[in-house]
């Protein structure tokens, strides 16, 4: 058996396992349930980013017999659980009470004749999960003169073990993440001399293996040298770096971004610096762009389009050094 069928194996089971348990948790609050109430519907969800099983029941309440007080739904340490009448979806909190091991509902708020919706949310525990349930791919980048595109492809695997437990199931806001390459757009706005200087920095701190404050001062001295020799930039290269920082920011680097298709754009961060030995930010290779999309059994694939509006951000860059 070749890797890529082993890790489709423990994939398998990682998946199988998982549900096995989220079954077992949903049914048991079924079946307390209807011990006393007559259940209408639910829902299972699975919120990606925090790796949640959120299961939502809806039952009706009768009054032709005597309540217990309480009913104890001791089926794990749970995050979170609401209470509320489907008419007015009024949250009725002091109904729910968190115990070590779950949870218990106080029968004694709950109104006769009156449908509720019961909403709890449970932490997946093995985080390789979502993993193992979808595959994403990224396409090669395309390139144009004015952009360049990313295709995103999300896909539910082991649709059979779901189907086979779940009559319908959902995930939502499905990370994505693109890592859109930047380092050919510096280097085409960037001027040389500019990069000369700091790749200068970059020697002599390389050399020297103090710490940082060290080091800082090493670079004010090469500051002073620049100025003494009266080389361009030398008396605002920190302005000129702060500027460039700011094009890198979630909320500016946000503007040269488009997510297009069954994705939306959710954030952005930097990834690794072109200098890393220096004791400042400069540039970075590349950004890490996070797009998020659901996934069901009705649309067990999701396709997107990530658009780097690259001749924008290099006429950005381009005003800096003017």
């Amino acid at each position: 058996m070749d890797i890529s069928s082993l890790l489709g194996v423990a994939g398998r089971e990682i998946v199988t396992a998982t549900i096995k348990e989220m079954l077992k948790r949903s049914k048991s609050i079924d079946k307390t349930l209807s011990e006393e109430f007559k259940i209408h519907g639910k829902e299972m969800r699975i919120e990606c980013p925090q790796s949640i099983q959120h299961y939502s029941v809806v039952f009706e309440t009768k009054g032709s017999h005597i309540l217990p007080k309480k009913k104890k739904f001791n089926f794990g340490k749970v995050r979170r659980v609401s209470l509320r009448p489907i008419m007015s979806l009024q949250p009725v909190s002091d109904a729910i009470s968190y115990t070590e091991n779950g949870f218990e509902i106080n029968l004694k708020k709950l109104e006769k004749d009156t449908l509720y919706l019961l909403d709890a949310d449970y932490f997946i525990e093995d985080r390789r999960f979502i993993d193992a349930l979808v595959n994403r791919n990224v396409a090669k980048e395309s390139v144009g003169d004015e952009t360049k595109e990313y295709w995103m492809v999300a896909q539910l695997k082991h649709l059979d073990v779901l189907k086979q437990e779940f009559g319908f199931i959902e995930l939502k806001d499905l990370d994505f993440s693109v890592d859109v390459s930047v380092c050919n757009e510096i280097k085409m706005k960037v001027p040389s001399i500019f990069r000369q200087q700091l790749e200068t920095a970059v020697k002599l701190l390389s050399k020297h293996h103090g710490g940082r404050d060290e080091q800082f001062k090493l670079l004010q001295r090469h500051k002073q040298l620049l100025r003494a020799r009266k080389e361009k930039y030398y008396g605002e290269i920190f302005e000129i770096l702060e500027e460039i920082q700011e094009i890198f920011s979630p909320l500016t680097f946000r503007k040269f971004v488009d997510v297009q298709k069954d994705f939306h754009y959710y954030d952005c961060e930097r990834g690794k610096d072109f200098y890393e030995t220096l004791p400042f930010p400069t540039w970075p290779k590349s950004m890490k762009v996070i797009s998020r999309t659901d996934i069901n059994f009705d649309r067990p694939a999701a396709d997107g389009l990530l658009v780097f509006k690259k001749r924008n951000f290099m006429d950005k860059l381009e005003k800096i050094f003017q």
